[in-house]
């Protein structure tokens, strides 16, 4: 049996990230913050148990000890600490204090707040890159515990009169488009229930669209 597959596209999404969902399951803190807080839409957690799972998540990628990847650790780790403060985000001064925190080492120089400020820009910036190559496995691995959203990486610009920049994360309703895609069947995986597969984009896809646009052969004995 031959496959044909379209090579014109220069990137791939190939279903390699595994996410272990068995009897360990999903680590949720045992904080109580009442009723959930709103987000726009109703999830069954709350923006603190999101923010947890988020942080989880990209603490297993591969670039989890990037410092763009960091900030969006920090944040993270910072929204679980203080829900309140989660919605009005967090200055550049939080978020590399608890960089600091999350390497067990300084980073930045804190006494400079004008380098603080510019050293999260430049790694937020690094991270609004990196960031469409993990939405979707994102998004998959939320719908997998019953919250069917997707993280918003907003970053609310500072002014005079000692407003200072601010980062915080905000969720929204999954795309409906994006849910019609999903077709996942565990059993081609693993045990269901055990191992759970999702998307993580590969940004160098050239060997594969050679060897895809090749074809192939599979044969059974």
């Amino acid at each position: 049996m031959s496959i044909a597959n379209d090579c014109s596209k220069l990137s791939l999404s190939i279903c390699l990230t595994p996410i272990r969902m068995g009897t360990a399951g999903v680590h949720f803190s045992d904080r109580s913050h009442g009723e959930q807080e709103q987000n726009g839409v109703q999830t069954g957690l709350n923006a603190s148990q999101l923010a947890e799972l988020l942080e989880k998540l990209s603490s297993g990628w591969k670039e989890s000890n990037r410092l763009d990847v960091q900030v969006l650790r920090a944040i993270c780790r910072l929204s679980v600490a203080d829900p309140e403060q989660a919605t009005d985000g967090f200055s550049a001064m939080d978020v590399a204090l608890e960089i600091g925190r999350l390497r067990r080492h300084g980073w930045s120089d804190c006494t400079d707040k004008d380098r603080v400020s510019d050293d999260v820009r430049r790694q937020w910036n690094k991270l609004l890159e990196l960031w469409p190559t993990k939405e979707e496995g994102v998004r998959q691995a939320l719908c997998d515990v019953g919250a069917d959203v997707v993280p918003l990486l907003n970053k609310v610009e500072g002014g005079g009169a000692g407003r200072v920049t601010r980062y915080r994360i905000e969720w929204g309703a999954a795309n409906a488009k994006s849910r019609a895609k999903e077709a996942v069947e565990p059993e081609t995986f693993g045990v269901a229930g055990d191992v759970r597969y999702v998307c993580e984009d590969i940004q160098d896809a050239r060997f594969f669209v050679r060897v895809l646009g090749r074809g192939y052969r599979l044969a059974g004995c």
